[in-house]
């Protein structure tokens, strides 16, 4: 016979029993109030081990923070609810709920740190039934709505579902919030129960009166994780504000990410909670925002989720530290969110006497409650813990109820998931076509086996095809959305551009009218040096005032040029140096003197800054050729030739003339100090040969 030993609380005497049990003789209830042999008949899960935890096992002293029954007094004293076992009145009811009412303004799980959820439930449930014996509606109506949040909190679904369906009977007498919460509670107690025809029903009420637009819940609940992922993202918009909300939508997108085994994702987001947690607390402590919900609990909270993707690493001892700081933070039931995972980290640490700690505490906060993930994550842990002690047969007990218990609930998913894609035809308004269709299937059916298969085709035809066209439908909503919103961006680029050419134009403008400005001002220097050198007698102060103006005129030519091109910044070299050249031929030329210009110049774009250094040094050496190398009896050619290789430029300057002496004319030459100066501000190398002739070669970059 399979057996194990289970140790039963003896309350009067405080021991522990030790006694032996029939496997087969228990089985696991998923209603509590059932007799164990009637569950055995319907559900067939076993956990006898469990449920005598359930209902013996005390809480560790190290972990629980349940408040002893001796003490409730003191704390229902505290938040003013006096004679809560000898003062039934409705008076003191109402008092109670009013009380209930006052202290739930703020976020639940803050209300019962002041007195546990459990104390709550029992207050409330005794005159909940009183009402309905005593016929009192108006009563019961007015308990109804905490004792069923309460009961919710508990996950004690068994009691609290009756409550919340007799609100959904009269929604009509609850106020919009009520109603909403209502309807929020009685879908999630029927999806623990896989009642998803109900659930659908609730959910199409909720979308109706504009409370939800999504269905990420039901596709989770159905096991379809990317499909719950991708609609939350599609629907739920992150709130812009900062609100508690805003962590929510972290936590159950991270959440989602988790259950599909997507673990790098699930952390991420909950990393992200974390730290807008860590703002929030900032910006409480500098009072720019309300706190409104324990947002301390919240920091806790996403470090026990973190803790949980680590679990899922194998990195237990990292876990571990952010659990017990989680756990400092909790109070009553909420503990179980960190108490089960920590006794993970401790099994898989060694840490065995921690780990039964761990367990025995879960054990005592989940007593009374709905079986669901909760409890079965507890067979699961207590296998583990067994199998670590090396008590291989209470183990593979424990492990037993636990497969059964997910084959029980992967059979469910599968039903789901046939059912919500019936919700996706109805959603889409073909409920009436699909009905007709399945009838006439189920009518073929009964009269022959072949058709019996062309119906299932049938009907796997049809909800894909519907669910392709949803795709589609979907692709091309999304499609046109996108094409939109490129048309708005790029009528908002064609405004950027036209505004951005008109304000280009006009810079240009104003920089060629300052160029224009520049090239009239030294044209006004030029002309009064010119009235002036018409007063001088002297020849030598002519020549230099002459040489003053080539220089003024140089720089003249550059502007004058840029103010005409196009470009405002470029200028083309050879037509600068043709002009340049031929100013100063004007200027210099004497009656019968012999000079003849040969240009060899690659063709290439000079910036304005490197231009008017370049104009100056041709200034100078045409200048020198003017005064120097020429003569009224022999032809003197001038050649200027400017090579350009990538970016590297030559300009040679040659002139066929006598040539001079360099040290004769280095120290009093001020023409020779201007082009090393105008050489050295380009960064060129310039070089002079002076015998036979003059060449001048200066090297730069553009």
């Amino acid at each position: 016979m399979n057996s194990a030993s289970i140790f039963i609380k003896n309350n009067e005497k405080g021991l522990f029993l030790k006694k032996q049990i029939n496997c087969r003789t228990f089985a696991s209830p998923r209603f509590l109030h059932i007799k164990f042999e009637k569950f055995y008949m319907r559900f067939k899960i076993l956990f006898p081990f469990f449920l005598s935890s359930l209902f013996w096992a005390g809480p560790s002293p190290i972990y629980s923070q349940a408040i002893v029954k001796e003490d409730y007094t003191s704390a229902l004293m505290k938040i003013g609810i006096k004679d809560v076992d000898g003062d039934f009145s409705k008076i003191n009811t109402i008092h109670i709920i009013k009380i209930w009412d006052s202290l739930n303004k703020n976020h639940h799980n803050t209300i019962y740190d002041k007195l546990p959820a459990k104390e709550w439930q029992r207050i409330l449930t005794k005159r909940y039934q009183l009402a309905i014996q005593n016929k009192d509606d108006a009563l019961r109506f007015k308990i109804a709505l905490p004792l069923s949040f309460i009961c919710h909190t508990r996950s004690a679904f068994i009691e609290g579902l009756p409550v919340l369906n007799y609100l959904y009977e009269n929604k009509s007498r609850l106020n919009k919030e009520a109603y909403k919460s209502v309807l929020i509670k009685l879908e999630e107690e029927y999806r623990f129960y896989n009642r998803m025809d109900q659930v659908l029903i609730i959910r199409n009420e909720r979308i109706e009166n504009g409370f939800i637009k999504t269905f990420w819940e039901i596709y989770a609940s159905c096991g379809l994780y990317e499909e719950a992922i991708n609609d939350y993202k599609l629907f739920e918009s992150l709130p812009q504000e900062y609100s508690r909300s805003r962590l929510t939508y972290y936590l159950r997108l991270g959440d989602l990410f988790f259950e599909a085994k997507k673990i790098d994702s699930a952390e991420k987001y909950f990393r992200i909670g974390l730290a807008e947690t860590e703002i929030f607390l900032k910006m409480i402590d500098s009072k720019k925002i309300k706190e409104e919900g324990n947002f301390l609990y919240w920091k806790g909270w996403f470090n026990g989720l973190i803790a949980n993707c680590l679990i899922e690493k194998g990195e237990y001892t990292s876990a571990k530290k952010l659990l017990t700081y989680f756990l400092s933070l909790s109070t009553g039931e909420y503990r179980l969110n960190s108490l089960i995972p920590l006794s993970v980290c401790y099994i898989q640490t060694g840490e065995l006497q921690k780990a039964k700690l761990c367990i025995d505490s879960v054990a005592y906060y989940i007593a009374g409650r709905t079986i669901g993930k909760v409890e079965v994550k507890y067979f699961k842990i207590n296998s583990d813990y067994y199998h670590a002690l090396g008590k291989n047969d209470s183990a593979f007990f424990y492990l037993q109820a636990y497969n059964r218990y997910n084959e029980s609930a992967t059979t469910n998913i599968l039903k789901n998931q046939s059912s919500l894609l019936t919700a996706k035809m109805e959603i889409e308004k073909r409920r009436k076509e699909l009905v007709l269709t399945q009838n006439e299937l189920v009518e073929t059916k009964l009269s022959s086996s072949i058709q019996e298969g062309q119906l299932y085709l049938s009907i796997a035809g049809l909800i894909s095809f519907s669910i392709i066209i949803l795709l589609v439908l979907r692709n091309l909503e999304q499609n046109e959305k996108s094409k939109k919103l490129i048309e708005s961006k790029n009528s908002l680029l064609e405004i950027y551009a036209e505004n951005n050419l008109k304000k280009s134009q006009y810079n240009e403008q104003l920089i060629k009218e300052l160029h224009h400005r520049v090239k009239n001002n030294l044209q006004n220097i030029y002309s009064l040096l010119n009235i002036q050198k018409r007063r001088i007698e002297d020849k030598e102060t002519i020549e230099f005032v002459t040489s003053i103006q080539n220089r003024i005129n140089s720089m003249a030519i550059v502007h004058e040029s840029l103010y005409t091109e196009s470009d405002i910044e470029l200028l083309d070299f050879k037509t600068y140096t043709i002009k340049l050249v031929e100013h100063l031929y004007q200027s210099f030329q004497n009656e019968g003197q012999l000079i003849h210009f040969a240009y060899e110049i690659d063709t290439v774009q000079i910036p304005l800054e490197k231009i008017i250094l370049i104009g100056l040094i041709i200034n100078e050496t045409v200048s020198n050729v003017f005064k120097h190398a020429t003569s009224e009896s022999k032809l003197t050619i001038l050649t200027i030739q400017l090579k350009v290789v990538d970016q590297s430029c030559t300009l040679n300057i040659i002139d066929d003339g006598p040539g001079f002496i360099l040290d004769g004319v280095r120290t009093n030459s001020l023409g020779l100090k201007i082009i090393q100066t105008m050489a050295q501000q380009l960064s060129a190398k310039y070089t002079i040969e002076h015998h036979q002739g003059v060449t001048h070669t200066i090297s730069f970059s553009i």
